[in-house]
């Protein structure tokens, strides 16, 4: 009797799945007509029936439901691992990445709701993996890396694919957000690397013109800049992506990290990120500098962009040395364009580095303060004497 009865419901689930897989509304569909019903929807009648065959297997034993995961779970387990391992074979085929990835979730909530319905509360998760095991982890790398896969989604910056895609793997496990993770990790360095190399070439550009044969040894101000300006552009999308789509995850904010890291650790010809990012930040803090027309809340929002990339610099004591320099250069011939955002400048290196890093730095700027405010001393010592000169006669 109980193993008709098994029977009969595996055979109505397997249906119902069948029928939403060609685009039908599951049980409704099945030679009977549809109802409506507040809990089960359409075809609610037929479902109804399948919950009250399902009840007769919990009330057995409904403190510990041995009969019904004995019975009937495993049974049900068991033959959703089978469908679900032939519709991912059949969705493969026909499929690109962003439309199996919304066919997939499509599923999901199919299942989900077939749960509530149907099945015991106890079920759900264990249901729902072995979904996901057969629909998104077994086939994963064909799926990531098909037609229109991760990399293509994150070339067009297709935030709502790309979310779909965390939201679908979250569940699945560390292992399978690490594949993602490492997909992520290679675009940004290859697009990373692709700016490096347009750099590269614009600066052998310019010797073949000049009909010098030997390389470059300086790249001309207006390659460091754009090179800087491109690599921050591209920080800014790959970082509001892993906020956005991937949901702030640590493993690709770590991904991110990794990528850069690898980025600045280059150098075009001989000059070196550190100086590359010094000399920008230079022109952001002189007069007349590249920060001409900007509102102070923009350049801030420029240098704590810029402080970004130094932190992924492994040798960051080569840039304090560009800094210092350009620093005293800037204060001796009174070239800054604010004292109060050189120390902002300051307090954001001393909260990514540490006071021992920029104490050389502080130092400077407090000398500077100590000569301007010993200059005006002087200048009003000077104004005054010349007024009781004059009073004297």
């Amino acid at each position: 009797m109980q193993s008709r009865l098994t029977a009969t419901i595996l055979d109505l689930i397997l249906k119902d799945r069948t029928n939403y897989a060609k685009g039908g509304l599951g049980l409704g569909l099945v030679s009977v007509p549809q109802t409506t019903d507040s809990k089960f929807g359409p075809g609610g009648g037929k479902r109804r029936l399948v919950a009250e065959a399902v009840k007769v297997y919990i009330e057995m034993d409904p403190d510990n439901l041995t009969a019904y995961r004995k019975n009937l779970e495993k049974e049900i387990l068991l033959e959703t691992g089978a469908f679900y391992k032939g519709r991912c074979s059949e969705l493969l085929s026909s499929l690109d990445c962003p439309n199996y990835l919304t066919r997939a979730e499509a599923d999901l909530e199919s299942e989900l709701q077939r749960i509530r319905e149907l099945l015991h509360t106890t079920s759900k998760e264990k249901l729902l993996d072995v979904v996901r095991s057969e629909l998104l982890v077994a086939h994963q790398g064909d799926i990531l890396r098909r037609p229109h896969g991760v990399m293509e989604l994150l070339e067009h910056d297709r935030q709502e694919d790309l979310s779909r895609l965390y939201r679908l793997y979250m569940p699945c496990g560390h292992t399978s957000l690490v594949h993602i993770a490492n997909i992520v990790r290679d675009f940004i360095t290859n697009k990373g690397s692709g700016i490096l190399n347009d750099a590269r070439g614009a600066c052998d550009r310019k010797k073949h013109t000049k009909n010098n044969k030997r390389p470059p040894t300086v790249v001309a101000d207006s390659t460091k800049e754009g090179l800087v300006d491109n690599l921050l552009i591209l920080h800014t999308r790959c970082y509001n992506t892993v906020e956005s789509a991937f949901q702030g995850s640590p493993l690709f904010h770590k991904a991110l990290k990794e990528a850069f890291e690898i980025v600045v650790s280059n150098r075009i010809h001989d000059v070196t990120m550190s100086e590359m990012l010094a000399s920008k930040l230079n022109n952001l803090l002189i007069k007349q500098g590249t920060s001409k027309g900007m509102t102070s809340e923009e350049l801030a929002a420029i240098i704590s962009k810029l402080i970004a990339l130094f932190c992924y610099l492994t040798d960051k004591d080569h840039f304090a040395e560009f800094f210092r320099k350009d620093l005293a250069e800037r204060l001796l011939k009174n070239k800054s364009k604010s004292m109060e955002m050189e120390r902002i400048v300051v307090g954001k290196l001393k909260y990514a580095c540490g006071a021992q890093f920029t104490s050389k730095i502080e130092g400077m700027l407090t000398d500077a303060k100590n000569v301007s405010q010993i200059n005006k001393k002087f200048q009003i010592y000077l104004t005054k004497r010349s007024e009781m000169k004059h009073k004297l006669g």
